[in-house]
């Protein structure tokens, strides 16, 4: 008979010990990964917020606005409102980024969507067109789009390319949302 061979204390030890040294040593890299996540799919969920506003516009045939204000994104449609000749036709869809009065909460559907990235991501920083405290991007059933630094000056054709910054701290990847006058919208990464 031959003797059954296992393993000494000393040898599960050392095991154990080297373990929870390259545990030690990998678990900041996955936290900083996981939380560099975080900041990538804030950048995508924005664009993808452009996007689906865009496509609400051609496919509902109605004015779609985008507003970055307060540090969130809110989505609203534009309704006939009170300036429909028939009352009845007042919560039918406006085509036009210019005729509806967007401050007028009756000329638009409230809140279709809102998305806030600081809150859904901590540590995480959006600045739009280089620290801009507000914008609006319109998008028409045609396929054009509108934009204005302030909800009080008048939409005008989007005629260069919007940029959205998403960034976690000071050292994180900095992800760039932009969207171009045609309103695709796309996401690129680079190092700070």
């Amino acid at each position: 008979m031959r003797p059954s061979r296992g393993f000494t204390l000393v040898e599960l030890l050392v095991v154990v010990v080297l373990v929870a040294i390259f545990a030690t040593i990998a678990v900041p890299g996955v936290v900083e990964r996981f939380r560099e996540r975080r900041s990538s799919e804030a950048a995508q969920r924005i664009a993808a917020l452009y996007r689906s506003a865009r496509m609400r516009a051609l496919g509902r045939g109605a004015a779609v606005l985008v507003r970055f204000a307060d540090d969130r994104f809110t989505v609203y449609e534009a309704i006939q409102g009170p300036a429909a000749t028939n009352a009845s036709c007042a919560l039918l869809p406006s085509a036009s980024c210019l005729t509806p009065d967007w401050a007028n909460t009756a000329n638009r559907r409230h809140e279709v969507t809102t998305y806030s990235p600081g809150r859904l991501a901590e540590g995480v920083t959006v600045s739009v067109n280089g620290g801009a405290t507000a914008l609006d991007v319109c998008f028409t059933p045609m396929g054009r789009a509108y934009s204005r630094s302030s909800p009080t000056d008048t939409l005008a054709p989007l005629t260069s390319v919007l940029t959205a910054t998403v960034q976690r701290g000071s050292h994180g990847l900095l992800h760039r949302v932009t969207v171009l006058p045609n309103g695709i919208a796309s996401v690129s990464a680079e190092a700070p």
